[in-house]
């Protein structure tokens, strides 16, 4: 991964971690990649306040909140009738897209990095 998509991912996961941080929901980190989806998990490791535990792909935040980092080609692994967001994070204009619908149909709400 080049310094500047290091960097930009830096950013976004931040980001996600915040307002993750501030609400009870959950939401899912969708990475083109299992590659870019490792670089994620191990950002949240970093940047999750104090309190977070980590049960694999999902952290578990004080506030209930919940955030899980998966590749697009993951399987769907959010209950039935259980809201959550969508955040599309590492992605370029050279990837294909696949797995992104999938993830959007059933997402609540979408942040797109």
């Amino acid at each position: 991964m080049a310094e500047t998509d290091s960097l930009n991912l830096t950013v976004e996961v931040g980001s996600v971690v915040r307002e993750v941080d501030k609400n009870d929901g959950w939401t899912v980190m969708v990475c083109p990649t299992p590659e870019v989806a490792d670089a994620c998990g191990k950002l949240v490791s970093v940047m999750a306040p104090a309190g977070v535990v980590s049960g694999g792909r999902t952290f578990k935040f004080p506030n209930d909140g919940r955030l899980s980092v998966t590749a697009a080609d993951g399987p769907l692994f959010v209950p039935d009738g259980t809201p959550f967001a969508v955040a599309f994070l590492g992605w370029s204009s050279k990837d294909d897209g696949k797995g992104m619908t999938k993830w959007a149909n059933k997402a609540a709400k979408i942040f797109r990095g």
